[in-house]
């Protein structure tokens, strides 16, 4: 079996141990060091061709010569530790040969899994129940480097890892100017690594805080320290740090300035690509050293069920902001390999994606940037007992997407006044925009207490009437099966139509939730009003052809109608309904798709069969061949008989 090399690598540099003139303590030191040192793998068996030939990945790896024990370093290794364990100074892989010698991997350390995928890991990762032992000096073919020498707590197991003395040197730089550094988070005692941009503070790395949820998804997929974890919206809400927080989509704006956004771009929304003049601001976030924002494009995670899946691991990062599009969607932000820009979209609370927090501003950071906010703080300044003045600021937030901002000020202003019912109306509109599922029985119960107080308010009840409606769990909402909070959503909407019967939104809103509760007759009706107070919207026409549909088929089912059924061509969803009912359903649906609405071509395919029947009623003859193969008869109804092809 012939063996192709895909890569030749190994450089063996002849250089002797003891060149230069090394200490009693050195060299016992390195005789210490040799034999804890890993021997690793050169060549990695990378599965069969399509030709059936073996496969290798030869790691590359380069000579490396002992110098000694590096006393410069050693000695300041209590301050260095946070830096090492955390990656902030990266440590490249080290690993001896049979022939007494000692060499680095330039590229990282490739291997082969069990089925036959390559995998390279770049750096040396510690964990952080290791501490640094001692320093080593090294002279490689790219200059002096310090091989660092970590000892696992309470056991007698060591790791090694290597930094180019010149590398080290510029990142310690840019740590003395409070560019770069670590912080430790209470919770767990992970070290994380920062970047400063601009006048804000990321993390360097993705959030890896762990909740009850990732042991189960975690069975299933794994994890890596470079992934992190994932978070559906609500827990990426509630999982940063002390002192850091989920940024804000307009948070996110001001680092795609700085990373090369086109100003004029900057407001886009969806699956685009945001490019920049002179720059490749995706590129830029990914891998730049500048920013040192270094996006990791660890895919994103779904669940169905108890079941959990990945994608686009490897291909592309997708990161939450703080900041709701709406009720069930948020603003999240795509980087990746296919593109040099950066996505900005909503997509589903439900969905699982990296989180990258930024660290707390001083609220006077904020104001100064909106000239809104700094108008309310001004007021709050001259009057700071005013509650009105912190309800103002708070509403300000809001509109920003900045909830948790936006929550403090109505709490101080419910502190300073808490008789107001409009102070706690708005509470609970911020609960249910930003934490609906942790805190349904509290929002609830703000505007349960405000309706008892003020009945005068239809937006009251229009709200009242959704909060009974919604089951919320990881920001996903779903209607309820419970029949008692149907029936209170039911009574809330007919209240707020009591009071202004008249208003397109909530006359919507009624009509759908009489569809979800599947009331088809009375959904029709309240349909046909919503269709009356707002006759240029076409989607409420398709609507209502497609609860016309499900009304006739659930009437002429229960009272015995000698309907034939109508099927539609793609999915075969059937309804028991005559020409004369259908016409009408069609007409419905004409007119939504003349005002711009989309009608799913499989109801389109119901009106063809519909005209394509009344063709054959007045030419003969009777039976035609359709275009599936069966044939299609008119009974003397006039409905459509169809016999299937056998």
């Amino acid at each position: 079996m012939k063996t192709i090399t895909l890569l030749i690598t190994l450089l063996t540099l002849s250089s002797s141990l003891f060149a230069q003139k090394l200490s009693k303590e050195e060299k016992q030191a390195y005789r210490q060091l040799y034999p804890r040192l890993w021997r690793p793998t050169l060549k990695v068996l990378n599965g069969m061709d399509d030709r059936g030939y073996e496969t290798y990945y030869t790691n590359k790896v380069t000579s490396i010569e002992y110098a000694g024990i590096s006393e410069e370093y050693t000695a300041k290794k209590a301050e260095l530790e946070k830096y090492f364990i955390s990656g902030l100074l990266p440590l490249r892989y080290v690993g001896k040969t049979s022939e007494e010698g000692i060499h680095y991997f330039q590229d990282g350390w490739a291997y082969a899994d069990s089925y036959y995928n390559m995998h390279l890991k770049r750096y040396q990762t510690l964990s952080k129940d290791v501490t640094l032992n001692r320093i080593y000096d090294f002279q490689t073919e790219n200059g002096p480097a310090l091989v660092v020498e970590t000892k696992k707590k309470d056991a007698d197991k060591y790791f090694y890892g290597l930094i180019l003395l010149d590398d080290m040197t510029k990142l310690m730089d840019k740590v003395e100017k409070n560019e770069i550094g670590v912080f430790e988070d209470e919770r767990d005692g992970a070290y994380y690594k920062w970047s400063k941009i601009g006048e804000q503070i990321w993390m360097a790395e993705n959030l890896k805080y762990k909740l009850e949820e990732h042991t189960a998804m975690e069975s299933e997929l794994g994890w890596s320290v470079y992934k992190g974890k994932f978070y559906n919206y609500s827990q990426a809400m509630t999982s940063c740090p002390k002192g850091w927080h989920l940024p804000s989509d307009a948070e996110w704006k001001e680092l795609e300035l700085i990373a090369g956004v086109w100003p004029r771009d900057i407001n886009v929304e969806g699956a685009i690509s945001r490019e920049g003049i002179d720059t490749l601001p995706g590129n830029e976030l990914i891998g730049s050293e500048r920013l040192m924002f270094f996006a990791h494009l660890a895919g994103s995670v779904s669940k169905s069920f108890s079941s959990y899946s990945d994608a686009s691991a490897g291909q592309n990062g997708y990161f939450w902001t703080s900041t709701k599009s709406d009720e069930v969607n948020a603003m999240i932000r795509m980087v990746g390999k296919d593109f040099t820009g950066i996505v900005r979209d909503k997509l589903g609370a439900q969905n699982y994606f990296s989180c990258r927090c930024m660290q707390d501003q001083d609220i006077s950071v904020i104001v100064e940037k909106y000239p809104s906010l700094k108008e309310a703080t001004d007021k709050i300044n001259a009057d700071p007992t005013n509650a009105s003045n912190y309800f103002d600021r708070s509403v300000e937030f809001l509109l920003l997407g900045e909830g948790k901002r936006a929550m403090d000020d109505i709490n101080k202003a419910t502190e300073l006044d808490p008789n107001d019912p409009e102070l706690k109306l708005f509470k609970a509109q911020i609960l249910y925009q930003y934490s609906f599922d942790l805190s349904a029985d509290e929002t609830r119960k703000l505007v349960d207490d405000y309706t008892a107080s003020i009945k005068d308010n239809p937006y009251a009840y229009y709200f009242q009437s959704k909060l009974w409606l919604y089951e919320a769990e990881g920001g996903a909402l779903t209607a309820t099966y419970d029949q008692d909070k149907r029936d209170k959503s039911l009574e809330g909407i007919k209240k707020a139509l009591e009071l202004d019967p008249k208003n397109p939104q909530f006359l919507d809103y009624h009509a759908k939730l009489l569809v979800v509760f599947r009331e088809y007759s009375n959904a029709v009706k309240a349909l046909k009003k919503a269709v009356l107070s707002d006759p240029n919207n076409g989607d409420l026409r398709i609507l209502l052809g497609k609860m016309m549909l499900k009304n006739y088929d659930e009437y002429n089912k229960n009272n015995g109608s000698t309907s034939q059924k109508w099927c539609t061509a793609m999915t075969g969803r059937c309804f028991k309904i005559n020409t004369k009912q259908l016409g009408e359903v069609c007409r419905v649906f004409v007119k939504g798709v003349e005002l711009g609405a989309n009608l799913d071509p499989d109801y389109r395919t119901l009106c063809n069969e519909l005209e394509q029947a009344k063709t054959l009623k007045k030419h003969a003859p009777i039976v035609y061949i359709g275009p599936r193969g069966g044939r299609y008869t008119i009974n003397s109804n006039g409905n459509k008989c169809y016999i299937p092809r056998r």
